[in-house]
């Protein structure tokens, strides 16, 4: 049977070689290898088998895609500088390398991140023989730093990029995808250029976005800078949080990377602009290309941007020899040259959304254009775009953002076009600065009402009741039935004569990706979560009771409720917090729960027997009389009703210590089912641990009271509590006090080596899964005697 779109099924193919390596289903080259040889032993007879040639295909290039993999990303993780930081953690390095991305800096920034290729390294005195890629984080920035140039810096270098949890991927996961393992914090002017690599193309686009920035810096209204530096420059750090989370909750966050969405805008707006004047589509198709890459250029260089416009330039590639244009063949074959360049990116989110958002514009615009021959001409490309980006959009906002933007039609339609606008503008504005300086302010200015109108859309959409919901990631079986369904959409479109019976199966297997989207199994388990220097766990027993005993941090800089604990409980598809535990109202453990009151259903808020009277303690019951959340207060003897397991509290006793610290009177809890028991101690210290040894205490765990402070870890409560395992939270943990652990025979977990701990039930014993061990990159070896604790 003849095979259409060849290398459609090749990409495909290739992609998931890729994806089954970056799952780590591979224990080596074996498998890969496998594949390779049933593809090539199966040439022979493809003619005579039904769908023969797919399969030859499939195997081949499903089975190149594993190997390139392997050998591309397969390794050990790490470098030379990473290997470095694990075994001398938190030491003070003068490094010299050359800057890979330089950052922009505009008056005002007192913050910025740079990426540099280490070189050398001197630790004092001593030279040692170091290389490596690390993320420099510069406080009291000095600009003039360009991409090529070569510096000399000192500070501390950290093996830790940032929290590490199962289920969610966060700033360390995509900085390792870019080969970044270290990070090192510099202060002020302790960084020196000594050289510059100017003929790289990397300098002439650091110049240029630099130049750009300062352009609209001088020319718009300050108030507009955060959104332009994200819109135009895809530097979204600055962004307000709030309009952040409009974005996301109306399906618009995609505006905020310079990516696929922006690159499908130029080229539909050149398309028709072109097609009133130019009749020749090859010139019309060199032309589109050519702005399409200077847009690329012109926004800074950036590999979201550059990808994308890789994706029109070969779709547009049709028209330079005459052929029909195929938007699947050529996405396929920007797929092949993407991902043979880089295999890692198939693990990549930027990678995947810039790729879907061109997809999808390339494949269903053009028909859903046709179709609309209701509307002014002049309107149909980017109403097209607007609707055609959401049929791919939905379920990766789902899978990265946890939420499912029902109204993200109506609001790109809306957004969309603004953005279009503001592109432009932008444009004219950085364009004006260099040829008619006096111009540019009024271009810069033109900027506003369409950036303040594309935040009250979003924020408006955002606000609508049931316009978006907070859902965990789709599982495997929904994913597979979007994918149909978008299949069939494109079939109906395509197809006149079955468009209704296409259109019948689309909107089945929409149907059934939604009644399959939470179908994966969650036994009963407890969570550590990595929250840095905060506590942080979460419980769902075998019967399905959630509570979550605090909530981390949140800080001018990051709320660990937002950043970290929220989107956890989405992946692990928690709809309902049935118990909210605090053990005392520390900003590191009462912090993330005021973000969590905002978006998730508390069944009970469980505080201690005492009111302490802090500012957080009385702005949390404040918040909680607000939204109708029940508070109890607990002691001794107390015990909450879980399905499938117990949980009852050790601690404090009425009236006890009211003159003592708050950490004295943390609440003590011990949860229990057949095959484990943990007591989760808050900040408890020695005076405390003596009052709570008194009773009894035993459990299979113990998280480690206080962050593994000097101040607890008594030989008192370790001696009473008996654990097998030990669980700290924490970022830094003294010599000593592991020590205490490990005389005991304690098996010592740290959140800042294994990232987030994971303990379920097998056999009728506690099992052990840190999220950093999952994926390959533990920051310490983890010494466990006996069975139990899985990790590499």
């Amino acid at each position: 049977m003849p095979m259409n779109r060849p290398l459609a099924w090749a990409a495909v193919a290739y992609a998931l070689g890729c994806a089954a390596g970056n799952a780590g289903w591979y224990g080596g080259y074996g498998f890969p290898l496998v594949l390779l040889c049933l593809g090539g032993g199966a040439l022979a007879g493809a003619r005579r088998l039904p769908y023969g040639e797919v399969l030859v295909v499939a195997l081949l290039f499903a089975g190149a895609g594993g190997l390139l993999w392997q050998i591309r990303q397969g390794g050990p993780h790490g470098d030379p500088l990473s290997s470095y930081a694990r075994v001398h953690p938190n030491v003070h390095l003068t490094l010299f390398g050359r800057v890979r991305t330089a950052p922009v800096l505009l008056p005002g920034d007192d913050y910025a991140t740079f990426t540099v290729d280490v070189q050398r390294a001197w630790c004092g005195d001593k030279a040692v023989v170091l290389s490596g890629r690390t993320r420099v984080a510069w406080s009291e920035p000095v600009p003039g730093l360009r991409s090529g140039d070569w510096v000399t810096f000192s500070g501390t270098l950290q093996g830790r990029l940032g929290p590490v949890n199962h289920g969610i991927h966060d700033a360390e996961d995509y900085l390792r995808s870019q080969g970044i393992f270290t990070r090192v914090r510099v202060r002020g002017n302790k960084i020196r250029c000594t050289g510059t690599q100017w003929w790289r193309p990397g300098y002439w686009a650091s110049c240029l976005r630099q130049w750009e920035a300062t352009a609209l810096y001088r020319a718009v209204p300050p108030t507009l800078m955060p959104f332009l530096r994200a819109v135009w420059l895809g530097d979204r750090g600055a962004v307000d949080p709030d309009l952040r989370r409009a974005l996301r909750d109306s399906g618009t966050a995609h505006i905020l990377t310079v990516s696929g969405v922006h690159v499908g805008i130029v080229a539909l707006c050149l398309g028709f602009v072109l097609s009133i004047r130019v009749r020749s589509r090859k010139r019309r198709a060199l032309l589109i290309m050519a702005g399409v890459i200077t847009f690329a250029l012109a926004s800074g260089a950036r590999p979201s941007s550059l990808r994308a416009a890789l994706m029109v330039c070969t779709y547009l590639t049709a028209d330079l020899f005459g052929r029909e244009r195929d938007a699947p063949t050529a996405l396929a074959l920007a797929a092949l040259v993407l991902l043979t360049g880089r295999p890692g990116l198939i693990g990549h989110s930027g990678f995947i959304l810039s790729f879907s958002c061109v997809a999808s514009i390339l494949v269903f615009a053009q028909p859903l254009r046709d179709r609309f021959t209701l509307l002014p001409r002049w309107s149909r490309g980017v109403v097209a775009a607007s609707l055609g980006v959401s049929v791919l959009a939905w379920p990766l906002s789902a899978a990265f953002f946890h939420v499912l933007p029902l109204l993200g039609p109506v609001a790109n339609l809306l957004v969309v076009p603004l953005v279009t606008v503001v592109l432009w503008l932008c444009l004219m504005t950085v364009l004006c600065s260099t040829m008619l300086p006096v111009a540019a302010p009024l271009f810069g200015h033109a900027l506003q009402p369409f950036a303040v109108l594309v935040e009250m859309v979003s924020r408006g959409v955002a606000a609508v009741p049931f316009g978006h919901f907070n859902v965990s990631p789709p599982s495997m079986v929904a994913r597979v039935c979007w994918g149909l369904a978008a299949m069939a959409l494109y079939k109906a479109l395509h197809v006149k004569a079955r468009a209704r019976r296409w259109l019948s199966a689309s909107a089945l297997a929409l149907v059934l990706a939604l009644v399959t989207w939470g179908i994966t199994p969650r036994p009963g388990a407890v969570f550590f979560l990595d929250v840095g220097q905060s506590d942080a766990a979460f419980v769902r027993t075998p019967g399905g009771t959630t509570l979550l005993i605090d909530a981390g941090d949140s800080t001018q800089y990051i709320d660990m409720g937002e950043r970290v604990v929220a989107p956890f409980l989405r992946a692990q598809g928690v709809r309902r917090i049935d118990y909210a535990v605090l053990s005392h109202p520390d900003r590191d453990h009462i912090g993330g729960f005021f973000f969590l009151l905002k978006t998730f259903p508390i069944g009970t808020f469980i505080l201690s027997p005492q009111r302490f009277g802090t500012r957080l303690e009385d702005e949390l019951l404040a918040a909680c009389k607000a939204r109708g959340v029940p508070v109890r207060r607990v002691a001794p003897g107390d015990r909450l009703n879980l399905a499938g397991a117990t949980a009852e509290v050790l601690h404090p006793p009425p009236g006890w210590g009211e003159e003592l610290p708050v950490n004295q009177r943390s609440v003590v809890l011990r949860v229990e089912w057949p095959g484990v028991s943990v007591l989760f101690t808050g900040d408890l210290e020695r005076t405390g641990e003596t009052v709570l040894a008194r009773y009894p205490c035993h459990a299979d765990i113990l998280k480690v009271p206080h962050h593994g402070s000097h101040t607890s870890s008594s030989a008192v409560l370790l001696d009473a509590v008996r654990p097998r395992f030990a669980v700290c939270s924490t970022t830094r943990m003294p010599q000593y006090i592991m020590d205490r652990y490990r005389k005991r025979d304690i098996n010592l977990l740290r959140t800042d080596y294994i990232g987030g701990v994971r303990v379920t039930v097998e056999g009728g014993e506690p099992v052990f899964l840190g999220a950093r061990q999952a994926r390959g990159y533990s920051l310490a070896p983890v010494v466990v005697d006996g069975a139990g604790v899985s990790g590499r």
